[in-house]
């Protein structure tokens, strides 16, 4: 399954290696193209965070979205498989695809006669 971050339009990340924690989807840095973030100056509340919690606006000319991304500089435990990955939230939209292999069509031998007559 790959998952997809769109932001106004642009993919932003896409990635079938992403890890889905708390109802977030977390993508490997490298699969996001991080010139569309901006860190954002630490909040108090971003301070008390155990994880280490570096948030960044999303955008690229016009309005960001701000604080769309973020990422865990120093996760504890149970944050430690998304390390250092992104999870977005608000403006950034995320969708799923799976890929499907076409199947090869039975040989004429193995069709039911319906299909065998229909196929001519």
């Amino acid at each position: 399954m790959t998952h997809t971050a769109t932001w106004n339009g642009k993919v932003i990340a896409k990635s079938d290696r992403t890890l889905e924690v708390d109802g977030y989807v977390y993508f490997p840095r490298e699969s996001v193209r991080m010139e569309f973030l901006k860190a954002t100056p630490k909040t108090a509340s971003d301070l008390d965070c155990p994880h280490g919690v570096q948030f960044y606006d999303v955008g690229a000319g016009g309005a960001p979205s701000k604080r769309a991304a973020w990422s865990y500089a120093a996760p504890q435990a149970r944050m430690k498989p998304v390390d250092p990955w992104i999870g977005f939230r608000v403006d950034v939209a995320l969708s799923r695809s799976v890929s499907v292999r076409a199947r090869e069509p039975l040989p004429p031998k193995n069709r039911c006669s319906a299909c065998a007559k229909a196929a001519g």
